[in-house]
């Protein structure tokens, strides 16, 4: 362990708020037993979109984070807090919660009416070139799969920005999430008693909103174990910190008015004061889906990246899925 990170953890430890302690170390006893559950460590990633987002995101070297309440598969970020909700209202039963249980009955009031306004999320997935994902997110006859080198680095951060967004892997196995939001829960719960021995003031309040906003910020990742082939990775922003964004944005989609923020578009700035500009996204690949016209798209496509001044040993291939006319 670094020297600067043991100060951290004395700090953390030291102090004398509950609260604080609590919003640390939930997270650090749930990653610490699952290091690779939830961060996402391999070397790529993959974006299925069409002609149109291709466009879009390499010319403006950055993603739309679309609001959550809004996505195609809205009701599917439920499943966590559904689960949520259901293993709070089986703790409230427990005679060894009943000091807490104040601050679980607050959480779960808050929890119920969650509307996740403070969640945007652009969705990636680990596999490349899957008929299930060509079907379901770029079967319009001009379906692409970007595939991005995390392992490149570029100056920009492109795909992880503490503490407003990061790359984050979708949990399926209800096991695992359910063990996730029980080390959450016990560790305001230690915090908790804690602090009923030490302090007079009463914290409930200020436990009820930070455990709900910390057990948010995880079950956001949750889904129903039936999409488990997805292999969904998320780009994650649920800081609520939208000032961080010059502006939030706007399209139609679905016969909907969604909301999104752009992360090329912020106010991130260098060391010097000066603005920080993207640069150009650490594209591995570029798949061109099963259509009819592959080979003309594939030129097309390199004339363009060409233009954009990308690498130009950038691979620019055909989907391996035969096409079906």
């Amino acid at each position: 362990m670094s020297e600067e990170k043991r100060r951290f953890l004395d700090l953390i430890g030291n102090n004398d708020y509950g609260v604080l302690r609590a919003q640390w170390s939930a997270s650090y006893t749930y990653l610490k037993k699952y290091p690779d559950v939830l961060w996402y460590r391999g070397d790529q990633i993959f974006h299925y979109t069409d002609l149109l987002g291709l466009i879009g995101i390499l010319s403006n070297r950055g993603f739309w984070l679309s609001d959550a309440r809004y996505l195609n598969d809205a009701e599917e970020l439920h499943n966590g807090a559904n689960l949520t909700v259901e293993l709070i209202q089986r703790l409230l039963v427990k005679k060894c919660y009943a000091s807490f249980k104040e601050v679980l009955e607050g959480t779960l009031e808050k929890l119920n009416k969650t509307s996740f306004d403070h969640h945007y999320i652009c969705s990636f997935s680990m596999v490349a070139d899957t008929l299930e994902h060509w079907r379901a997110y770029a079967m319009n006859g001009s379906g692409i799969c970007i595939g991005f080198d995390l392992k490149n680095k570029t100056e920009y951060p492109h795909f992880r920005l503490g503490p407003n967004y990061f790359t984050q892997k979708v949990i399926y196995e209800d096991n695992i999430k359910i063990w996730i939001l029980l080390s959450v829960i016990h560790r305001y719960r230690h915090e908790f008693t804690q602090d009923l021995k030490d302090h007079s003031i009463d914290f409930r309040d200020d436990y009820i909103n930070s455990m709900a906003s910390s057990l948010s910020s995880v079950f956001v990742n949750f889904k129903n174990k039936a999409f488990h082939t997805e292999q969904e990775v998320r780009l994650v922003d649920s800081s609520s910190k939208i000032d961080f964004y010059n502006k939030k944005y706007h399209r139609v989609s679905n016969g909907m008015i969604v909301p999104y923020v752009c992360t090329y578009d912020t106010k991130l700035k260098k060391t010097s004061g000066e603005e920080l500009n993207p640069d150009n996204l650490p594209i591995s690949k570029i798949i061109v889906g099963p259509i009819a016209s592959q080979e003309s798209t594939i030129n097309s496509i390199k004339d363009f990246i060409s233009d954009l001044g990308f690498d130009s040993e950038i691979e620019v291939v055909k989907s391996n899925i035969p096409y079906r006319g």
